[in-house]
């Protein structure tokens, strides 16, 4: 997590403050004080042990912060609310001052500041709950314009965005490779954000990658998270389970006689840790290839990566989490230009963006953007007519 997101939760605990002293004016100062405290519990302790989990081995991490998220979470949601209501009243302020003459009625009663409160909890508790729960598999047929009819039928499992990190447990991974292979996928590629913390205090969980199993080939790609701690380690660990982890490069299959080409970008993120970012990749791979996919993980670059000139005939992407909170929705779009989950095409070239399968562990909470396993299962012209 940057140090752009503690400043920003700093300054969501000192409004929150500051506007419940406001709102419980003239009441009990015990309540304001155990508010207070209460507030900066909810917004400081989440962060804090997420931080010490990333960092150190911590047995049974996942039950300390599912719980203490639920309070970081409904403080999180109550500042959005709370905002958007000031502006309002703030707009209704200036134009009754302005227009009318007088002065605008008093803010709303304490009860109705309660139930939004109360609403906030119950939307933190089922935000958690959808983070936590296991990710369904979803079937996508994709048809693939240049897509020979041998290769008709052809099976991708898409994983991005697992963040294996203090907020989950061992067995959502275990019980994840065995869905994942019961899928009989010919190939599992892995669009980056794959662990948020050290080698050191996720070792006990990674090894599930190795366990991942498809009959022509498992590749991965790094995401902006893969960067922010220890890339260099974490780095030397994928390329050791056996994986092709692709930094700006590509590698051949053979599926019969056909030779599929699979190209790995990395991402931007690795520029101010001294990594090459994706405007240097360069890869010489036969453009007659049978099929060319190329995976991304940012799905802002997908124009740039659909160009004829790189000869893809398929683009994934990660990245979005599908939005991660309806409120964040219009945000991610912009950002990503559009693309935000499910399948699009860019020009001739069809491309899917999966929402992934984790959750960001700065905001453990998902809500209007559920979790997937992406099956693609490819289909060419020939066949589909």
């Amino acid at each position: 997590m940057t140090p752009f997101y503690y400043v920003a939760l700093s300054l969501i605990a000192l409004y929150l403050e500051i506007r419940a002293y406001q709102i419980l004016r003239g009441k009990n100062p015990g309540l304001r004080i155990f508010l207070a405290v209460l507030i900066a519990l909810s917004m400081g302790l989440y962060p804090y042990l997420m931080m010490l989990g990333v960092t150190h081995p911590w047995p049974n991490a996942h039950e300390a912060l599912s719980v203490i998220g639920v309070f970081f979470s409904t403080a999180a949601f109550f500042s959005v609310f709370l905002l958007i209501l000031d502006v309002i009243w703030l707009i209704s302020f200036i134009i009754t001052r302005l227009f009318r003459g007088r002065r605008c009625g008093n803010r709303m009663p304490l009860k109705l500041y309660g139930g939004l409160l109360a609403l906030c909890a119950v939307l933190a508790v089922w935000g958690g709950w959808n983070v936590k729960t296991d990710p369904p598999v979803k079937n996508v047929a994709v048809t693939v314009p240049r897509l020979p009819a041998d290769l008709d039928g052809l099976k991708i499992v898409q994983l991005t965005d697992i963040h294996v990190s203090p907020l989950y447990e061992k067995e959502r991974f275990t019980d994840l490779v065995k869905k994942v292979n019961a899928q009989n996928p010919d190939f599992i590629f892995i669009t980056g954000d794959i662990a948020d913390g050290t080698p050191q205090s996720r070792r006990a969980i990674m090894p599930f990658l190795h366990d991942l199993k498809a009959k022509i080939g498992v590749v991965m790609i790094p995401g902006n998270h893969d960067y922010y701690v220890d890339y260099t380690a974490w780095r030397h660990y994928y390329k050791s389970i056996g994986v092709p982890f692709l930094e700006n490069g590509h590698v051949e299959f053979r599926k019969g006689d056909d030779v599929i080409t699979v190209v790995g970008m990395t991402d931007r993120s690795g520029i101010q840790y001294g990594y090459p970012g994706p405007e240097k990749a360069t890869f010489g791979a036969d453009a007659s290839n049978a099929l060319r996919i190329g995976l991304i993980h940012r799905p802002e670059d997908a124009a740039k990566w659909a160009d004829p000139r790189w000869g893809l005939d398929l683009l994934l992407a990660g990245h979005t989490h599908g939005g991660q909170i309806f409120i964040m929705y219009p945000s991610v779009w912009l950002q990503n230009h559009g693309y935000v989950r499910g399948l699009y095409h860019v020009g001739n070239i069809p491309f899917y963006v999966s929402p992934g399968i984790g959750s960001w562990s700065g905001t453990p909470t998902r809500i209007g953007a559920p979790t997937e396993i992406t099956l693609l299962t490819l289909h060419s012209p020939e066949k589909t007519h």
